[in-house]
């Protein structure tokens, strides 16, 4: 089975490294930011430089409807993710877990960057 991350704020700074070191791993990679402009170059260089498979999807996830439309999409393509690494503020992915659980698990490591 494939390890599957999702990254959200993946085009700033934390986020490019958090995907850099996943996919230098193997693992493949959904990618979510507030804009597709930068996440489609993003993933086609994490493609071609790693060889992982990587999906993007664009949304503000301080939009309710725009959580749901990519929670919508994860169910359709049946995603389930082993890890999710958070680019954005904390309180951003903190409502985001609110609509749904993608590690499927009770316990959630949370880390504060001063």
């Amino acid at each position: 089975m494939k390890t599957n991350v999702l990254i959200t704020g993946a085009t700033g700074g934390l986020g490019k490294a958090f995907s850099a070191e996943c996919a230098s791993r193997g693992w493949d990679l959904f990618l979510t930011d507030r804009s597709m402009e930068p996440l489609e170059p993003l993933a086609l260089g994490i493609t071609r430089m790693y060889g992982v498979d990587v999906q993007v999807f664009a949304a503000d996830l301080t939009i309710a409807a725009e959580r749901g439309a990519l929670w919508t999409r994860v169910a359709r393509q049946g995603l389930r993710f082993h890890m999710l690494l958070n680019g954005h503020i904390f309180s951003k992915i903190q409502l985001c877990l609110r609509d749904y659980n993608p590690l499927g698990k009770d316990m959630c490591i949370y880390l504060y960057f001063p």
